[in-house]
């Protein structure tokens, strides 16, 4: 299984989960972060947020 979520280093939407949190949340259900993809970055060349694949480990 696999999960592809665009995920966010900054808060962008009030309340939103960032990406720490999606990881972990995903992680704590048997996920793990398989790539980042498209990232964005702000004008200073912080990283605003990415794409983010997930796949499930194998037990």
């Amino acid at each position: 299984s696999y999960v592809y979520a665009e995920c966010s280093f900054v808060e962008l939407y009030t309340g939103q989960a960032l990406a720490h949190e999606v990881i972990a949340w995903l992680r704590e259900r048997g996920f793990r972060l398989a790539g980042v993809h498209n990232m964005s970055y702000d004008q200073n060349g912080r990283a605003v947020q990415g794409d983010f694949l997930f796949s499930r480990r194998r037990a």
